[in-house]
């Protein structure tokens, strides 16, 4: 059945965990395994710019239990339809794909039958998510945790101006002078003022002003409740489990973790689990502190990128394991196939096989003592 409130019980299954990207069934498999609340396909292919593959959504599914999340190009409801009928749980209407010039969008409460998401960034956008029969939302359009808070308090913000703006038009005034005539948000601050037609208007007297917009209605609805109905969701900034903890404390339903934390960390279940731990405990200092220790002294590998906490995201450092001047060990040697990790150690050297074997030795020892 397609009806709202059997959409709003299948998305609850996503609030207050991780959803994690995975571009492989191999991914899938370590996502089940951090105890991760879905997974969203990613392509490998990074010049794809339409749906994914049926191919790797079946191998997906055949590998994992969590629901599955498939992305489809904005406003695309035929390739909706075929993840749909290919097994995907939840229709993502991505923005990462090719651009809709046109602006369509994919109409989720008559085009397709499972839930959907789309992304926002304004209150418009907010309001053609809840008209269109979305199920959840995206935060999109933020460089860091900080600037994602930021664009998530505007929308209250511009939802109150909003609601203020509402109160003044029915009132008839608008700073104790008349409303003006025809368009009753064009003028506000009088002629030439700011909102007058020589100066400029703010986003929210645009949507509320534009009563040809057929999401003028859920704008105002949106204003008058000063609540957004649909669960929001963190995503592209979550880079550490303290950013997943930050973002939880502020309001969001759920944050959505880039596969990189499966490609670029020696030991990826453990380090995806810190994700989840987190997530689950953001208001329990004491267990954010022990996966800040644990950040700091290397327990989850990380094999690259950088961090505050020491080398790499996982604050690995020294001759061993890839500190500054020294060699870093492949992560196929700790999480590939057998075949991958023989290939991996006949191209090494007779030093490289020593500082690879105790940086086995050292990730075991932090297993055992965590």
């Amino acid at each position: 059945m397609n009806t709202p409130l059997v959409r709003s019980r299948k998305t609850n299954v996503l609030k207050g965990g991780v959803i994690f990207e995975v571009s492989s069934a191999q991914e899938a498999i370590m996502a089940t395994r951090a105890f991760g609340r879905a997974v969203v396909v990613k392509d490998p292919d990074p010049k794809n710019m339409c749906m994914c593959k049926p191919s790797l959504l079946y191998s997906i599914l055949d590998a994992t239990p969590l629901s599955v999340i498939a992305r489809v190009r904005t406003g695309h409801f035929v390739e909706a339809q075929v993840m749909e009928l290919a097994g995907a749980n939840f229709i993502d209407e991505s923005e990462k794909l090719e651009t809709n010039p046109y602006g369509f969008h994919i109409d989720m409460d008559k085009e397709i039958i499972n839930p959907g998401i789309m992304y926002v960034s304004t209150v418009l956008d907010v309001a053609r998510a809840v008209s269109l029969g979305a199920s959840a939302i995206r935060l999109i359009g933020a460089s860091s945790p900080t600037d994602l808070i930021k664009k998530k308090n505007k929308l209250y913000t511009d939802m109150a101006k909003g609601l203020k703006l509402l109160e003044e038009e029915k009132s008839g005034q608008r700073g104790g002078r008349p409303a003006p005539v025809g368009n009753p948000f064009m003028m506000r601050g009088g002629l030439g003022g700011p909102g007058g037609p020589g100066g400029p208007q703010n986003e929210i007297e645009q949507i509320l002003g534009d009563k040809d917009s057929e999401y003028r209605e859920a704008a105002i609805k949106l204003c008058q409740s000063g609540r957004i109905p649909l669960p929001m969701f963190a995503c592209d900034v979550v880079a550490t489990p303290l950013d997943a903890a930050l973002l939880m404390d502020e309001g969001f339903s759920g944050v959505i973790v880039s596969n990189d934390v499966f490609t670029n960390n020696l030991n990826p279940i453990r380090y995806a689990n810190a994700f989840v731990q987190a997530v689950h405990n953001y208001k329990k200092p004491h267990v954010l502190t022990r996966i800040a220790a644990e950040m700091g002294r290397g327990a989850y590998g990380a094999a690259g990128g950088g961090s505050s906490m020491g080398g790499g995201v996982g604050g690995m450092r020294g001759p061993m394991m890839g500190g500054p001047g020294g060699y870093r060990p492949p992560p196929v040697l700790f999480n590939g196939t057998q075949e991958q990790k023989a290939a991996a150690v006949a191209q090494m050297t007779p030093q490289q096989k020593i500082a690879a074997a105790k940086a086995k030795m050292a990730m075991s020892k932090n297993i055992v003592a965590n």
